[in-house]
């Protein structure tokens, strides 16, 4: 068992407590951004543990010390997100409603920019685990052009969504009726994005086999680097 599985069990577990405490107290703002958390660390604990375990002599990814701190940062920065969404009663038993009481009005905004820094972080890990490069490789010959630049542009347009509702948060938070109208439609945005991410695109260029997205292109040869996935 590596650090990984024992961290995200843990920021999985606290998120499913989340969800079904929101869902018990008909809190629909807070089961929102539970859900959207949800989604990402649901994504993490599937699929990346997926790449992470050998599947026959080694694993898909070598899981390097960058790698490892990069993992320690995101449990940080989600298991605060976590606290932010339930400051009185999380799974980490931590109170921050006093030191939300210093920021009023920011806790939207404060939990969408942990979410913002987590996307960024999952974009670094991807360029250090060499995932980019690879999936870059794997569709460059895909016979549909708009499967190429579906998974090379969404993680951006996902970045770009959070992005969005953590401006449009800030603005609800001082009190503009336009960015809180906004900020409805964003979030729901966000979640059918994280939804997609969940269960479109991580499919697509992880658990399908390296060879089936590339038909067509000329197979790889032995001195080709391991396939490596999300």
């Amino acid at each position: 068992m590596t650090s990984y599985s024992i961290t995200f069990g843990i920021l999985f577990a606290a998120v499913a407590k989340s969800v079904w405490l929101n869902i018990v107290d008909l809190n629909w703002l807070s089961f929102q951004m539970a859900l959207a958390l949800g989604l990402l660390i649901a994504s993490d604990t599937i699929y990346t543990s997926h790449v992470l375990e050998p599947h026959g002599n080694a694993p898909r990814v070598h899981y390097r010390f960058s790698l490892k701190l990069i993992d320690l940062a995101n449990f940080m920065v989600l298991s605060a997100a976590i606290i932010l969404i339930d400051p009185e009663n999380n799974f980490f038993d931590v109170n921050a409603r006093t030191l939300l009481n210093l920021f009023p009005k920011r806790q939207q905004t404060i939990f969408w920019v942990l979410v913002l820094i987590y996307c960024s972080l999952v974009l670094v890990w991807n360029e250090h685990a060499g995932i980019l490069a690879e999936i870059q490789q794997r569709f460059i010959h895909s016979p549909s052009q708009w499967t190429h630049i579906f998974v090379n542009l969404f993680p951006w347009i996902v970045l770009l969504l959070v992005l969005a509702q953590a401006l449009l948060s800030y603005g609800a938070g001082r009190g503009y009726e336009c960015c809180e109208w906004l900020a409805i439609w964003t979030r729901l945005a966000v979640l059918i994005a994280f939804s997609v991410y969940l269960f479109v695109y991580k499919y697509l260029v992880v658990s399908q086999p390296p060879g089936s997205a590339t038909k067509g292109a000329p197979r790889g040869t032995a001195n080709d680097p391991p396939p490596a996935a999300v």
